[in-house]
């Protein structure tokens, strides 16, 4: 029963190595005794000054050592099958001769989900018209994806405006010019840079208002470096719906007792944002014409220096750009 158990688990060339030793090792076993009969009990040679006779027991001497050649020749055949035989082939690329090395890096970039790429600007419409239509008013939350950049204007309607879920870079005396380096606070007890917060944050939305502490300067300097600073956002933020808002207006005082300050002047400058705007398909957000009144004037009542709005009045600009944006796709 055990030879049998052992010749079943066994390959066919153990099995006929098997079958070939069987009778090598009796034919050695019968040879072996055929020599000690004929040669007496003093093994295969006898040293005490007799000659060595083989007769015999040469030929049987020869047996031997040729069988003893076939059973090592067997074993060295059929052995080595055996032990080859024993060796699982491996298919997979680790067991090859030349296994494909994957970095971890790899291995996780083909293994990770693919990740979702921000969803693009909203573009202009076919037209060509930079105009943000009038739209449901928006909540709160509709800003938690926006930040707002600006003059002293702006820092106004941060205080007074009603609207905390957004980020906020703004302060007395930011300009076109000095956009790039000004020191701002943000909001948070630090300070920062209009260009280093949008280098570090991805925004859905960017408002900016710019313009009035510039509106001594020429309009065509006024729109060059205003095109440029927008290029570097729009470098900054690509999947930003960028907001273009118009220069406020200035009460009938101010501008009738300013050489800058004046209601063509602010005119004049937001015509050249609007082409701006156009040309580089960004949207302008029309704030001067929901807050002047009849006669394009900020109304007396909700200024105190022409310029600069009454606490009261934030809230009322604040409805304006509430009611006015695009519909993400």
């Amino acid at each position: 029963m055990i030879l049998a158990s052992n010749l079943a688990s066994c390959g066919p060339p153990e099995i006929l190595s098997f079958f070939i030793q069987i009778p090598l090792a009796y034919l050695i076993s019968k040879t072996y005794n055929q020599i000690k009969r004929s040669m007496g009990p003093i093994s295969f040679c006898h040293f005490r000054g007799m000659k060595m006779k083989y007769s015999r027991s040469g030929n049987y001497i020869l047996v031997v050592l040729v069988c003893i050649v076939l059973v090592v020749v067997s074993a060295a055949i059929f052995g080595g099958g055996a032990k080859k035989s024993e060796v699982p082939q491996n298919t997979s690329l680790a067991g090859s001769e030349n296994p494909v090395v994957t970095s971890p890096a790899l291995t996780a970039a083909a293994t990770a989900p693919p990740k979702t790429s921000a969803p693009a600007a909203t573009p202009l419409p076919n037209n060509g018209k930079p105009d943000v239509p009038e739209m449901k008013k928006a909540d709160d939350d509709f800003f938690s994806d926006s930040v707002f950049i600006g003059n002293s204007l702006v820092d106004g309607l941060y205080l007074y405006g009603g609207v905390s879920t957004c980020d906020w870079l703004s302060g007395t005396g930011l300009s076109i010019y000095n956009i790039a380096a000004q020191k701002l606070s943000d909001k948070h007890g630090g300070t920062c840079t209009v260009m280093s917060t949008l280098g570090a944050k991805q925004y859905g939305k960017v408002y900016i208002l710019l313009g009035i502490n510039e509106i001594g300067s020429s309009i065509d300097s006024f729109s060059k470096s205003y095109g440029e600073i927008l290029s570097k956002i729009r470098a900054l933020q690509p999947s930003a719906d960028i907001y273009v808002m118009s220069l406020t207006p200035v009460s009938a005082y101010k501008s009738a007792h300013s050489p800058y300050f004046t209601r063509n002047n602010v005119k004049a400058f937001n015509k050249a944002l609007y082409k701006l705007c156009a040309d580089g398909g960004y949207w302008y957000l029309d704030d001067y014409t929901p807050l002047a009144d009849k006669d394009g004037y900020l109304p007396s009542s909700a200024t105190a220096d022409g310029v600069h709005f009454v606490t009261s009045y934030y809230p009322v600009w604040m409805d304006v750009i509430r009611t006015h944006y695009v519909a993400r796709t």
